[in-house]
Protein backbone atom coordinates (compact mmCIF):
# COMPACT_ATOMS: atom_id res chain seq x y z
CA UNK A 1 0.00 0.00 0.00
CA UNK A 2 1.39 3.39 -1.01
CA UNK A 3 2.30 5.62 1.92
CA UNK A 4 0.03 8.65 2.20
CA UNK A 5 1.83 11.90 1.50
CA UNK A 6 1.93 14.36 4.43
CA UNK A 7 -0.06 17.56 4.00
CA UNK A 8 2.01 20.66 3.37
CA UNK A 9 0.52 24.03 4.34
CA UNK A 10 1.19 27.29 2.56
CA UNK A 11 1.68 28.80 6.00
CA UNK A 12 1.52 27.71 9.61
CA UNK A 13 0.91 30.35 12.27
CA UNK A 14 2.20 29.77 15.79
CA UNK A 15 -0.06 31.41 18.37
CA UNK A 16 -3.63 32.58 17.95
CA UNK A 17 -3.95 35.99 19.55
CA UNK A 18 -5.28 39.21 17.97
CA UNK A 19 -2.45 39.48 15.41
CA UNK A 20 -3.08 36.03 13.96
CA UNK A 21 -6.85 36.32 14.20
CA UNK A 22 -6.54 39.43 12.02
CA UNK A 23 -4.22 37.60 9.59
CA UNK A 24 -6.41 34.50 9.40
CA UNK A 25 -9.47 36.61 8.67
CA UNK A 26 -7.57 38.55 6.04
CA UNK A 27 -6.54 35.32 4.29
CA UNK A 28 -10.15 34.10 4.36
CA UNK A 29 -11.51 37.37 2.93
CA UNK A 30 -9.06 37.70 0.06
CA UNK A 31 -11.04 39.00 -2.93
CA UNK A 32 -8.80 37.34 -5.50
CA UNK A 33 -9.28 33.76 -6.61
CA UNK A 34 -6.70 32.67 -4.07
CA UNK A 35 -7.21 30.04 -1.42
CA UNK A 36 -4.57 29.97 1.26
CA UNK A 37 -3.92 26.60 2.81
CA UNK A 38 -3.10 27.73 6.33
CA UNK A 39 -3.10 26.31 9.84
CA UNK A 40 -2.78 28.07 13.21
CA UNK A 41 -1.52 26.31 16.33
CA UNK A 42 -2.29 27.68 19.81
CA UNK A 43 -0.97 26.23 23.08
CA UNK A 44 -3.94 27.36 25.19
CA UNK A 45 -7.22 25.49 25.41
CA UNK A 46 -9.17 28.42 23.99
CA UNK A 47 -8.76 32.09 23.16
CA UNK A 48 -7.92 34.39 26.07
CA UNK A 49 -6.73 37.99 26.02
CA UNK A 50 -5.36 39.78 29.10
CA UNK A 51 -7.96 38.04 31.24
CA UNK A 52 -6.14 39.00 34.43
CA UNK A 53 -6.87 42.70 33.86
CA UNK A 54 -10.50 42.64 32.75
CA UNK A 55 -11.41 44.89 35.65
CA UNK A 56 -14.87 46.47 35.98
CA UNK A 57 -15.16 49.94 34.44
CA UNK A 58 -11.87 49.77 32.55
CA UNK A 59 -11.80 50.82 28.93
CA UNK A 60 -9.73 50.42 25.80
CA UNK A 61 -7.29 53.18 24.97
CA UNK A 62 -8.03 53.00 21.24
CA UNK A 63 -11.11 53.59 19.10
CA UNK A 64 -13.38 50.62 18.36
CA UNK A 65 -12.62 51.30 14.69
CA UNK A 66 -9.10 50.02 15.30
CA UNK A 67 -10.43 46.50 15.52
CA UNK A 68 -9.00 43.49 13.70
CA UNK A 69 -10.67 44.21 10.36
CA UNK A 70 -12.17 47.70 9.81
CA UNK A 71 -9.08 49.59 8.60
CA UNK A 72 -8.37 46.80 6.11
CA UNK A 73 -11.94 46.16 5.01
CA UNK A 74 -14.85 48.12 6.54
CA UNK A 75 -17.22 45.65 4.85
CA UNK A 76 -15.78 42.67 6.71
CA UNK A 77 -18.16 40.57 8.77
CA UNK A 78 -15.51 40.54 11.50
CA UNK A 79 -15.68 44.23 12.40
CA UNK A 80 -16.56 45.41 15.89
CA UNK A 81 -19.68 47.04 14.46
CA UNK A 82 -20.88 43.74 13.00
CA UNK A 83 -20.11 42.06 16.32
CA UNK A 84 -22.40 44.59 18.03
CA UNK A 85 -25.06 44.00 15.38
CA UNK A 86 -24.95 40.22 15.90
CA UNK A 87 -25.11 40.71 19.68
CA UNK A 88 -28.13 43.00 19.24
CA UNK A 89 -26.34 45.89 20.96
CA UNK A 90 -25.53 48.26 18.10
CA UNK A 91 -28.17 50.89 18.91
CA UNK A 92 -27.27 50.88 22.59
CA UNK A 93 -23.56 51.26 21.85
CA UNK A 94 -24.33 54.23 19.61
CA UNK A 95 -26.37 55.75 22.43
CA UNK A 96 -23.35 55.56 24.72
CA UNK A 97 -21.72 58.18 22.50
CA UNK A 98 -18.22 56.85 23.13
CA UNK A 99 -15.50 55.46 20.87
CA UNK A 100 -13.67 53.32 23.40
CA UNK A 101 -15.46 50.12 24.44
CA UNK A 102 -14.91 48.49 27.80
CA UNK A 103 -12.00 46.10 28.01
CA UNK A 104 -14.37 43.25 28.87
CA UNK A 105 -16.51 43.93 25.80
CA UNK A 106 -13.50 44.12 23.49
CA UNK A 107 -12.26 40.84 24.91
CA UNK A 108 -15.66 39.32 24.12
CA UNK A 109 -15.41 40.73 20.58
CA UNK A 110 -11.99 39.13 20.07
CA UNK A 111 -13.30 35.82 21.47
CA UNK A 112 -16.24 36.04 19.06
CA UNK A 113 -13.89 36.64 16.11
CA UNK A 114 -11.58 33.82 17.21
CA UNK A 115 -14.49 31.40 17.38
CA UNK A 116 -15.93 32.45 13.99
CA UNK A 117 -12.54 32.02 12.29
CA UNK A 118 -11.47 28.81 14.04
CA UNK A 119 -12.01 26.30 11.24
CA UNK A 120 -8.25 26.10 10.61
CA UNK A 121 -7.14 26.63 14.22
CA UNK A 122 -5.99 23.81 16.49
CA UNK A 123 -5.83 24.58 20.21
CA UNK A 124 -3.83 22.69 22.85
CA UNK A 125 -0.84 22.49 20.51
CA UNK A 126 2.39 23.55 22.22
CA UNK A 127 4.97 24.18 19.49
CA UNK A 128 8.35 22.93 20.67
CA UNK A 129 10.56 23.41 17.66
CA UNK A 130 10.70 24.27 13.98
CA UNK A 131 13.17 22.33 11.82
CA UNK A 132 14.51 23.14 8.34
CA UNK A 133 14.11 20.54 5.62
CA UNK A 134 16.78 20.65 2.93
CA UNK A 135 16.07 19.53 -0.61
CA UNK A 136 19.00 17.18 -1.35
CA UNK A 137 18.85 18.07 -5.04
CA UNK A 138 19.28 21.82 -4.54
CA UNK A 139 20.86 22.11 -1.10
CA UNK A 140 18.23 24.72 -0.22
CA UNK A 141 15.82 24.73 2.69
CA UNK A 142 12.43 24.47 1.00
CA UNK A 143 10.11 23.33 3.78
CA UNK A 144 9.71 23.64 7.52
CA UNK A 145 8.82 20.87 9.95
CA UNK A 146 6.81 22.03 12.97
CA UNK A 147 6.86 19.84 16.07
CA UNK A 148 3.88 20.49 18.35
CA UNK A 149 2.96 18.72 21.55
CA UNK A 150 -0.71 17.70 21.74
CA UNK A 151 -1.35 18.32 25.42
CA UNK A 152 -4.60 16.36 25.65
CA UNK A 153 -3.05 13.33 23.91
CA UNK A 154 0.39 13.47 25.52
CA UNK A 155 2.37 13.12 22.30
CA UNK A 156 4.03 15.15 19.56
CA UNK A 157 2.39 15.98 16.24
CA UNK A 158 4.28 16.91 13.10
CA UNK A 159 3.18 19.50 10.55
CA UNK A 160 4.86 20.74 7.35
CA UNK A 161 4.77 24.25 5.93
CA UNK A 162 6.21 26.32 3.11
CA UNK A 163 6.12 29.42 5.31
CA UNK A 164 5.70 30.36 8.94
CA UNK A 165 4.24 33.20 10.99
CA UNK A 166 5.18 33.55 14.65
CA UNK A 167 3.08 35.67 17.01
CA UNK A 168 3.73 34.49 20.54
CA UNK A 169 2.66 37.64 22.32
CA UNK A 170 4.59 38.72 25.39
CA UNK A 171 5.27 37.37 28.87
CA UNK A 172 5.05 39.15 32.24
CA UNK A 173 8.13 40.98 33.44
CA UNK A 174 8.41 39.94 37.09
CA UNK A 175 11.76 41.63 37.70
CA UNK A 176 13.85 39.39 39.98
CA UNK A 177 10.81 38.31 42.00
CA UNK A 178 9.28 35.65 39.76
CA UNK A 179 9.97 32.68 42.04
CA UNK A 180 8.41 34.20 45.16
CA UNK A 181 4.92 33.43 46.43
CA UNK A 182 2.49 36.32 46.74
CA UNK A 183 4.18 38.22 43.91
CA UNK A 184 1.33 38.93 41.51
CA UNK A 185 1.77 40.39 38.05
CA UNK A 186 -1.02 42.38 36.42
CA UNK A 187 -1.50 39.56 33.90
CA UNK A 188 -2.75 37.29 36.71
CA UNK A 189 -4.25 39.94 38.97
CA UNK A 190 -7.94 39.01 38.96
CA UNK A 191 -7.23 35.31 39.44
CA UNK A 192 -4.75 35.67 42.28
CA UNK A 193 -6.65 38.21 44.39
CA UNK A 194 -9.56 35.76 44.72
CA UNK A 195 -7.54 33.97 47.40
CA UNK A 196 -7.27 37.13 49.55
CA UNK A 197 -9.76 38.02 52.29
CA UNK A 198 -11.35 41.38 51.61
CA UNK A 199 -11.74 42.45 55.24
CA UNK A 200 -8.20 41.61 56.37
CA UNK A 201 -5.71 44.33 57.33
CA UNK A 202 -3.14 43.57 54.65
CA UNK A 203 -0.07 45.55 53.74
CA UNK A 204 0.24 45.65 49.95
CA UNK A 205 2.69 47.25 47.55
CA UNK A 206 2.11 48.08 43.89
CA UNK A 207 5.26 48.43 41.78
CA UNK A 208 5.10 50.42 38.54
CA UNK A 209 3.86 53.73 37.16
CA UNK A 210 1.78 52.74 34.13
CA UNK A 211 -1.89 52.09 33.45
CA UNK A 212 -1.96 48.53 34.80
CA UNK A 213 -0.26 49.65 38.03
CA UNK A 214 -2.71 52.45 38.75
CA UNK A 215 -5.69 50.23 37.89
CA UNK A 216 -4.51 47.57 40.35
CA UNK A 217 -3.89 50.23 42.98
CA UNK A 218 -7.40 51.65 42.68
CA UNK A 219 -9.00 48.20 42.63
CA UNK A 220 -7.15 47.19 45.80
CA UNK A 221 -8.09 50.46 47.50
CA UNK A 222 -11.81 50.03 46.79
CA UNK A 223 -12.04 46.27 47.42
CA UNK A 224 -9.78 45.83 50.43
CA UNK A 225 -10.95 48.63 52.78
CA UNK A 226 -8.59 47.70 55.64
CA UNK A 227 -5.44 47.37 53.53
CA UNK A 228 -2.47 49.73 53.66
CA UNK A 229 -1.03 50.18 50.18
CA UNK A 230 2.39 51.45 49.19
CA UNK A 231 3.12 52.31 45.59
CA UNK A 232 6.70 52.28 44.33
CA UNK A 233 7.69 54.62 41.49
CA UNK A 234 11.17 54.99 40.04
CA UNK A 235 10.29 58.51 38.90
CA UNK A 236 8.79 61.53 40.64
CA UNK A 237 5.12 61.01 39.82
CA UNK A 238 2.56 59.27 37.65
CA UNK A 239 2.44 60.79 34.17
CA UNK A 240 -0.55 61.13 31.86
CA UNK A 241 -0.59 59.49 28.45
CA UNK A 242 0.26 61.65 25.44
CA UNK A 243 -2.92 61.29 23.42
CA UNK A 244 -3.39 64.30 21.15
CA UNK A 245 -4.70 63.53 17.65
CA UNK A 246 -1.34 64.62 16.24
CA UNK A 247 0.69 62.36 18.49
CA UNK A 248 -1.64 59.42 17.89
CA UNK A 249 -0.67 59.46 14.22
CA UNK A 250 2.51 57.59 15.18
CA UNK A 251 0.31 54.49 15.48
CA UNK A 252 -0.99 54.84 11.90
CA UNK A 253 0.26 52.15 9.56
CA UNK A 254 1.72 54.75 7.20
CA UNK A 255 4.28 55.63 9.87
CA UNK A 256 5.81 52.15 9.73
CA UNK A 257 7.66 53.11 6.53
CA UNK A 258 8.88 56.33 8.12
CA UNK A 259 10.25 54.42 11.09
CA UNK A 260 11.68 51.46 9.15
CA UNK A 261 13.45 53.48 6.48
CA UNK A 262 14.07 56.67 8.48
CA UNK A 263 17.38 57.84 9.85
CA UNK A 264 18.19 57.77 13.56
CA UNK A 265 16.77 61.27 14.09
CA UNK A 266 13.41 60.26 12.58
CA UNK A 267 13.31 56.97 14.51
CA UNK A 268 14.03 58.76 17.78
CA UNK A 269 11.23 61.28 17.32
CA UNK A 270 8.70 58.70 16.13
CA UNK A 271 9.29 56.58 19.22
CA UNK A 272 7.28 58.66 21.68
CA UNK A 273 7.32 56.66 24.91
CA UNK A 274 4.61 58.68 26.73
CA UNK A 275 2.09 57.29 24.26
CA UNK A 276 2.50 53.75 25.58
CA UNK A 277 5.10 53.25 28.30
CA UNK A 278 4.78 54.17 31.98
CA UNK A 279 1.78 56.46 31.53
CA UNK A 280 -1.83 56.55 32.75
CA UNK A 281 -5.19 57.81 31.59
CA UNK A 282 -6.39 61.11 33.07
CA UNK A 283 -9.50 59.41 34.50
CA UNK A 284 -7.50 57.17 36.84
CA UNK A 285 -5.01 59.93 37.67
CA UNK A 286 -7.81 62.27 38.72
CA UNK A 287 -9.44 59.56 40.82
CA UNK A 288 -6.20 58.72 42.60
CA UNK A 289 -5.35 62.36 43.27
CA UNK A 290 -8.82 62.87 44.72
CA UNK A 291 -8.25 59.90 47.04
CA UNK A 292 -4.87 61.27 48.14
CA UNK A 293 -6.43 64.66 48.86
CA UNK A 294 -9.28 63.09 50.85
CA UNK A 295 -6.67 61.21 52.90
CA UNK A 296 -5.16 64.52 53.95
CA UNK A 297 -8.56 65.85 54.93
CA UNK A 298 -9.41 62.80 57.05
CA UNK A 299 -5.92 61.87 58.20
CA UNK A 300 -6.56 58.31 57.01
CA UNK A 301 -3.48 57.60 54.94
CA UNK A 302 -4.11 54.20 53.40
CA UNK A 303 -2.08 54.92 50.24
CA UNK A 304 1.56 55.96 50.43
CA UNK A 305 3.53 56.91 47.29
CA UNK A 306 7.22 56.06 47.43
CA UNK A 307 8.69 57.99 44.52
CA UNK A 308 12.31 57.93 43.37
CA UNK A 309 12.33 54.33 44.65
CA UNK A 310 13.27 51.09 42.96
CA UNK A 311 13.08 47.39 43.87
CA UNK A 312 16.56 45.88 44.15
CA UNK A 313 15.70 42.49 45.65
CA UNK A 314 13.27 40.36 47.57
CA UNK A 315 12.90 37.14 49.53
CA UNK A 316 10.18 34.96 50.96
CA UNK A 317 9.25 35.87 54.51
CA UNK A 318 6.66 33.48 55.92
CA UNK A 319 3.52 33.82 53.83
CA UNK A 320 4.59 37.25 52.59
CA UNK A 321 7.52 38.91 50.88
CA UNK A 322 10.34 41.09 52.15
CA UNK A 323 11.36 43.64 49.52
CA UNK A 324 14.65 45.46 49.45
CA UNK A 325 13.99 48.99 48.22
CA UNK A 326 16.41 51.74 47.28
CA UNK A 327 15.50 55.38 47.82
CA UNK A 328 17.43 57.05 45.01
CA UNK A 329 16.84 60.55 46.37
CA UNK A 330 18.21 59.83 49.86
CA UNK A 331 20.66 57.24 48.47
CA UNK A 332 19.75 54.63 51.07
CA UNK A 333 18.36 51.11 50.85
CA UNK A 334 16.01 49.42 53.30
CA UNK A 335 13.69 46.44 53.63
CA UNK A 336 9.93 46.33 54.00
CA UNK A 337 7.61 43.36 54.52
CA UNK A 338 4.39 42.98 52.54
CA UNK A 339 1.57 40.46 52.47
CA UNK A 340 1.48 40.68 48.68
CA UNK A 341 3.45 42.44 45.95
CA UNK A 342 1.62 43.56 42.80
CA UNK A 343 3.70 44.18 39.69
CA UNK A 344 2.57 46.62 37.04
CA UNK A 345 5.96 46.24 35.41
CA UNK A 346 4.93 45.48 31.87
CA UNK A 347 5.89 42.64 29.61
CA UNK A 348 8.89 41.37 27.71
CA UNK A 349 9.22 39.60 24.41
CA UNK A 350 8.73 35.86 24.25
CA UNK A 351 11.81 33.76 23.68
CA UNK A 352 12.23 32.58 20.09
CA UNK A 353 14.29 29.50 20.91
CA UNK A 354 11.75 27.33 19.11
CA UNK A 355 13.43 28.78 15.97
CA UNK A 356 16.97 27.89 17.08
CA UNK A 357 17.45 25.34 14.28
CA UNK A 358 16.65 28.05 11.72
CA UNK A 359 19.15 30.60 13.05
CA UNK A 360 22.09 29.37 10.92
CA UNK A 361 20.08 30.47 7.88
CA UNK A 362 19.02 33.83 9.33
CA UNK A 363 20.55 37.30 9.52
CA UNK A 364 20.96 38.68 13.05
CA UNK A 365 21.66 42.14 14.37
CA UNK A 366 22.75 42.71 17.98
CA UNK A 367 21.92 39.10 18.75
CA UNK A 368 18.34 39.31 17.47
CA UNK A 369 16.72 38.13 14.25
CA UNK A 370 16.61 40.99 11.75
CA UNK A 371 13.22 41.68 10.17
CA UNK A 372 12.50 42.92 6.66
CA UNK A 373 9.93 45.63 6.05
CA UNK A 374 7.29 42.92 5.42
CA UNK A 375 7.96 41.55 8.95
CA UNK A 376 9.75 38.45 7.64
CA UNK A 377 13.12 37.40 9.00
CA UNK A 378 15.99 38.31 6.69
CA UNK A 379 17.51 35.02 5.57
CA UNK A 380 20.39 33.72 3.50
CA UNK A 381 19.97 32.74 -0.13
CA UNK A 382 19.72 29.00 0.59
CA UNK A 383 16.62 29.44 2.75
CA UNK A 384 13.37 29.58 0.78
CA UNK A 385 10.52 29.86 3.36
CA UNK A 386 9.38 33.17 4.74
CA UNK A 387 9.25 33.38 8.53
CA UNK A 388 7.13 36.33 9.67
CA UNK A 389 7.72 37.68 13.18
CA UNK A 390 4.86 39.69 14.68
CA UNK A 391 5.47 41.76 17.79
CA UNK A 392 9.23 41.20 17.86
CA UNK A 393 10.59 44.12 15.84
CA UNK A 394 9.57 47.30 17.65
CA UNK A 395 13.00 48.85 17.08
CA UNK A 396 12.58 48.43 13.32
CA UNK A 397 8.83 48.86 12.78
CA UNK A 398 7.98 51.40 15.45
CA UNK A 399 6.16 51.73 18.72
CA UNK A 400 2.90 50.32 17.35
CA UNK A 401 4.51 46.96 16.58
CA UNK A 402 3.16 45.20 19.67
CA UNK A 403 -0.18 47.05 19.81
CA UNK A 404 -3.62 46.62 18.29
CA UNK A 405 -3.68 49.87 16.33
CA UNK A 406 -2.47 48.64 12.95
CA UNK A 407 -2.93 44.87 13.04
CA UNK A 408 -5.75 44.97 10.46
CA UNK A 409 -3.64 46.80 7.88
CA UNK A 410 -0.55 44.79 8.75
CA UNK A 411 -2.50 41.61 8.05
CA UNK A 412 -3.09 42.78 4.48
CA UNK A 413 0.62 43.55 4.08
CA UNK A 414 1.45 40.04 5.26
CA UNK A 415 -1.11 38.49 2.92
CA UNK A 416 0.36 40.33 -0.06
CA UNK A 417 3.89 39.33 0.91
CA UNK A 418 2.80 35.70 1.32
CA UNK A 419 0.96 35.68 -2.02
CA UNK A 420 3.96 37.13 -3.84
CA UNK A 421 6.35 34.69 -2.21
CA UNK A 422 4.20 31.62 -2.84
CA UNK A 423 4.32 32.42 -6.54
CA UNK A 424 8.12 32.18 -6.50
CA UNK A 425 8.57 29.16 -4.25
CA UNK A 426 9.92 26.00 -5.78
CA UNK A 427 7.45 23.31 -6.74
CA UNK A 428 8.84 20.32 -4.89
CA UNK A 429 7.96 16.68 -5.05
CA UNK A 430 6.04 15.51 -2.00
CA UNK A 431 8.28 12.49 -1.60
CA UNK A 432 8.55 10.79 1.77
CA UNK A 433 12.34 10.65 1.44
CA UNK A 434 12.42 14.44 1.10
CA UNK A 435 10.16 15.16 4.04
CA UNK A 436 11.77 12.57 6.31
CA UNK A 437 15.28 14.05 6.08
CA UNK A 438 14.58 16.04 9.26
CA UNK A 439 14.10 12.82 11.23
CA UNK A 440 17.86 12.75 11.70
CA UNK A 441 17.75 16.12 13.46
CA UNK A 442 17.27 15.71 17.23
CA UNK A 443 14.51 17.58 19.05
CA UNK A 444 16.30 19.38 21.88
CA UNK A 445 14.64 19.70 25.28
CA UNK A 446 15.83 23.32 25.50
CA UNK A 447 13.64 24.46 22.61
CA UNK A 448 10.68 25.75 24.54
CA UNK A 449 8.19 28.55 24.10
Amino acid sequence: MKKQEPKVFDMIGIGYGPAHIALNICLKECKKNTTYNSLFLEKKKNFVWHEGLLLPNTYMQISFLKDIATLRNPNSKYTFINYLFEQNRLNEFINLNQTQPSRAEFNDYLSWAAQKSSQNVTYNRFVKQVLPIVNPNTGNVELLKVIAYAQEKGRNHTFYAKNLSVALGSIPNKLMLGTLNQVIHSAEFLHKIKTLKKDKAYRFVVVGSGQSAIEMLLHLYHNFPNAQIDTVLRKFAYNSVASSPFVNEIFDNKQVDSHYFGNNYVKEHLFIKPTNYGVCDEKELSELYGIMYHQKCTNNNRISIKNFTTVVGGKQMGEGVELRLEDMEKEVSYTQQYDAVFLGTGFRKHSLNLLDKLRPYCVEKNGELFANRDYSVRTKTDFQPKVFLLGHSEAQHGIGNTLLSNIAERAEELRKALEKHLATQTTYRKSSSFLDISKNMPLTDSARL
